[in-house]
């Protein structure tokens, strides 16, 4: 046998050029990992340059559309109706504007005086409530001479875009909330008449701050002036005297008739995000507004602007990487849900709630699929669904009043009240288009008068804590002895 193979001379292992060879090939992958990482975030930022310059007119288009829609919207007038306390043919704004300046002052003592006659936390003393009457006087006298004006309209440079100034809408609430406590004073002081007269300029200037530019932001606000206010009234509902409620009842009803609409401000919104000053040069300033993912007002760093381009771009996928057409199908998706919601037929809940499901139901899908699209407008649906249970609470006011009035009339309640409620449909549910419900208590003098609410579901007149309580009870109601 030839066993010569053992003579050879075996070379030796050498494990660091094994060791080397093995890292130089992790470093090539790495380097081709990198390569084609920067090269297709290259072609995707190449791919929405070149797509947005496709659109140029498209895209020019749409803003001259925008431009000319706000140009319109320099003489818009609001006007909450009818009331028989408005009789000047001034603009209210100047003045609610004037009288913000005196509330700036507002302090925590103050505030102790305020909350008990929002919220009926604790009681309050006369003499505190008087001295947050008297010391206010100035504001209070300023903003009366506003609630006395026919019409209302805020100052705005919609052409401005998201940079368009803001008004004072903290002092507004500080000046709603100062007014409820002059009301609640002068209920102490047993003159109900001044107090109904007071809640119903209070209201007032609620519809006007909402309705006094085209603003999803000043119709907030008019919602929160208009809840606390109903507050109040549900509180205080039983003390006016048959004049006050014949003021009251009147005038609560022209402006809840004539409440701004969300569907215009809605329409304003949308159409805002292809202003050029909203947008810049590819639509990316209208989501860096959004997201807020550097501090809003300070320039930003180039990495931080290169990592936001990419994003926006990669977020754009659907529409060929392409900002300006990512732009343009966020101020649709928003137009067209205005559109919507003003094409429907019948304008109780019954009939807007379907529509805000619908939309909800598609951006739940879209968000899941990473649709840039659905940041601006999540909670658009919750903003209508806040104003008309505004919109609804205050209708059950208005019934509270007159089923009031007529028991002071009669010196009993109506011996058929379902007919009673069926006769006169504007003073229907604003939920379902139906007349209000009742329950009477157990010796017949309390009737506990009620809306079914936002869940459409009849709670026998309960509720849970809470605002918004769909999956509860949720009846909104009032108590009228």
């Amino acid at each position: 046998m030839n066993l010569s193979f053992l003579n050879k001379e075996i070379a030796p292992f050498n494990l660091y050029k094994v060791l080397w060879k093995f890292v130089l090939l992790i470093l090539r992958i790495i380097l081709i990992v990198i390569v084609v990482f920067i090269s297709s975030l290259f072609t995707i930022l190449q791919g929405g340059f070149l797509s947005d310059l496709a659109v140029t007119p498209w895209w020019l288009k749409a803003q001259r559309e925008s431009q000319t829609y706000f140009a319109k919207l320099n003489g818009h007038r609001y006007q909450a109706g009818p009331l028989d306390f408005a009789a000047k043919d001034e603009n209210a704004w100047g003045y609610y504007n004037r009288a913000t300046q005196w509330v700036f002052s507002l302090d925590g003592e103050d505030q102790d005086v305020i909350d008990p006659h929002l919220y009926d936390h604790h009681k309050t003393t006369f003499a505190d409530t008087e001295r947050v009457v008297k010391r206010y006087a100035r504001a209070f006298a300023i903003w009366d001479s506003g609630t006395a004006c026919r019409y209302c309209a805020i100052p705005a440079d919609y052409e401005k875009g998201f940079a368009r100034g803001i008004p004072d809408y903290i002092g507004l609430q500080h000046l709603a909330e100062l007014a409820l406590v002059y009301a609640g004073f002068e209920i102490l002081k047993g003159d109900t008449q001044k107090a109904a007269e007071i809640y119903a300029k209070v209201l007032k200037m609620g519809a006007d701050v909402g309705g006094g530019e085209e603003a999803i932001i000043g119709q907030m606000v008019g919602v929160v002036i208009a809840r606390k206010t109903e507050t109040a009234l549900k509180t205080n509902l039983n003390s006016f005297n048959f004049e006050a409620i014949v003021t009251l009842k009147k005038n609560l009803h022209q402006i809840e008739s004539n409440w701004p609409r969300f569907d215009t401000a809605l329409d304003a919104e949308g159409r805002s995000y292809l202003l050029p000053s909203s947008t810049g040069w590819d639509g990316r300033n209208l989501f860096e507004g959004f997201q807020m993912t550097y501090p809003w007002g300070q320039s930003r760093p180039i990495y931080i602007q290169i990592f936001l381009r990419i994003s926006y771009s990669l977020l754009s996928w659907k529409r060929g990487f392409s900002g300006r057409l990512t732009a343009i199908a966020t101020s649709r998706r928003v137009v067209d849900l205005a559109k919507r919601l003003r094409t429907v037929p019948k304008r109780d809940w019954d009939g807007i709630r379907p529509v805000l499901v619908k939309a909800d139901t598609e951006l739940e899908r879209d968000a899941r699929h990473w649709d840039i699209t659905v940041i601006p407008v999540a909670n658009f649906n919750r903003m209508d669904q806040r104003i008309y249970e505004a919109l609804i609470t205050l209708r059950v006011i208005e019934g509270g009043l007159r089923l009031r009035e007529y028991k002071l009339k009669k010196g009993k309640f109506p011996d058929d009240m379902k007919s009673f409620l069926a006769s006169d449909t504007s003073y229907y549910d604003l939920a379902d288009s139906k007349p209000l419900r009742f329950l009477p208590d157990s010796t017949g003098q309390t009737i506990r008068l009620y809306s079914i609410g936002m869940n459409l579901k009849d709670d026998k007149g309960e509720s849970d804590l809470g605002y918004l309580a769909e999956k509860g009870k949720d009846d909104i109601w009032v108590e009228v002895k």
